[in-house]
């Protein structure tokens, strides 16, 4: 949701972007986007308002907001960006005061008029949200995914592959990290956050749900460059070091023991593979593809048995007894009670509380609803359903366009197929948890997102997104 575009159908659509090479801005700002992607996946772990690294992921992309704004170049893309700078006016307008008449009007608002009834000021000035610091909290995590979102055209093709290199070597990076974690036991001086799932594998992250989809997303990824021809390194090499860094994503996201991490990385693996070397495995005797079959499910087994905790996951509770499943009436009044204006972005967790059901009551909290697109709505109202809404349809052309520049053998299209299957990805995961609360992933859905839009400034020399 944070980087449609209106018109960055000429990427997938009219192919411009197979025409197009390194340009001058992108071989300049490319180790900039670069490095705010790097610091983001490596300290954008954790959701967390106390958190010092997420401080530093931001004032990194203040910087780079800064050095953008310094360019005059920069602006000639700023038209592509509008439904992020729509999501970033509709925070800060939730933190400008209103007249006592306006905000206490709003829905879900009568508890707050009561307590200043009784107040020597019974009517002061008010913003909309609920919970003002956790909305400012909001406006200021936005800033790492908006910077990098608007880097992206600036950056020319070379650079854009480095960028999903980057991505590619920290998921893995992350993966082996995360095993580190695992097999020096709960207290293991490698986890990098003090609340954390101690048993089970996190990586670079605070939670392993977060840290799964991350290596979920490198996937699509992998297996474009398997596919993408190239005079360095033969097919058949890329398709070997391609595999085996897919098998050691895969283990890695078994030892999270992340239920929704396995089934996704299992549907981004398969819907992959499909995509990319579909007609690859058409063309191989009956044989072969029982062996593949054969190895897929081996390697399944073994992942899941060298990590017993991921089958007792599976078994320890029905969806029933979730209790994301439980909250769900709770959830939907919550929202019926403050729409459409919505309390705030950042004040699910303060509102919650008001709304809360005791008889499911436990000793943890839940900070979060867990299902980002009903938070959305929550936090946002009518107008954050519109920009979802918005979004979605955005990506969804951008998708049918894809797929008919796929028809007519455009390698650009071979690229936004990825794009998209790691947005399916984090979209798929936000109905589930809340994955793009966190700064590492923002910046991965705003990657994917920019690598759907042609760079601002082209030379005419001709080139591939390829090697």
């Amino acid at each position: 949701m944070i980087g449609c575009a209106a018109d960055c159908d000429c990427q997938v659509g009219r192919g411009t972007m197979s025409k197009s090479a390194d340009t001058k801005s992108g071989l300049e700002f490319g180790p900039i986007a670069g490095g705010l992607l790097a610091v983001a996946l490596i300290l954008g772990g954790a959701a967390r308002l106390e958190v010092l690294s997420t401080l530093l992921v931001r004032l990194v992309a203040i910087g780079v907001l800064v050095v953008l704004v310094a360019r005059q170049d920069s602006f000639r893309s700023l038209g592509r960006h509008w439904p992020a700078f729509i999501l970033v006016a509709l925070v800060a307008l939730q933190l400008v005061p209103l007249p006592f008449g306006v905000w206490s009007s709003l829905p879900g608002r009568q508890l707050e008029v009561d307590i200043f009834s009784q107040l020597p000021n019974p009517h002061p000035w008010m913003p909309l949200s609920m919970h003002p610091p956790g909305t400012f909290n909001t406006l200021l995590s936005l800033l790492p995914p908006l910077a990098l979102l608007m880097s992206l055209p600036l950056v020319g093709l070379t650079w854009r592959r480095r960028l999903i290199y980057l991505l590619i070597a920290i998921a893995l990076i992350n993966g082996v990290f995360g095993m580190l974690q695992l097999a020096m036991g709960e207290e293991s001086p490698l986890r990098l956050y003090a609340v954390t799932n101690r048993d089970s594998a996190v990586g670079l992250f605070a939670n392993r749900n977060h840290s799964a989809s991350l290596m979920a997303c490198a996937i699509p990824f992998l297996l474009w460059w398997a596919a993408t021809p190239s005079a360095k390194l033969p097919g058949s090499s890329r398709g070997l070091l391609a595999a085996g860094a897919v098998c050691i994503l895969f283990i890695s996201i078994a030892a999270t023991a992340s239920r929704s991490g396995i089934v996704l990385a299992l549907g981004a693996t398969l819907v992959s593979i499909l995509a990319y070397h579909g007609g690859r495995l058409r063309r191989l005797s009956w044989r072969v593809r029982v062996g593949v079959i054969v190895g897929a499910v081996l390697l399944t087994v073994i992942a899941l048995g060298l990590f017993p905790l991921v089958l007792s996951r599976f078994a320890e509770a029905s969806p029933a007894e979730d209790l994301r499943f439980l909250v769900l009436n709770d959830l939907a009044g919550m929202a019926r009670a403050v729409f459409p204006a919505g309390s705030g972005f950042g004040t699910f967790d303060v509102v919650y509380r008001g709304y809360e059901n005791v008889d499911i009551l436990r000793p943890t909290y839940l900070n979060h609803a867990h299902n980002d697109l009903i938070e959305l709505i929550i936090e946002g109202g009518l107008p954050a359903f519109l920009l979802l809404l918005a979004a979605l349809i955005w990506y969804a052309r951008t998708a049918v366009r894809a797929a008919a520049a796929r028809r007519q053998k455009r390698p650009e299209a071979e690229l936004a197929v990825a794009a998209l299957l790691a947005v399916a990805i984090l979209f798929a995961h936000s109905i589930f948890d809340y994955p793009l609360r966190t700064p590492a992933l923002a910046c991965v859905l705003a990657l994917a997102t920019g690598l759907l839009l042609p760079p601002v400034a082209r030379r005419a020399r001709r080139g591939a997104l390829s090697d």
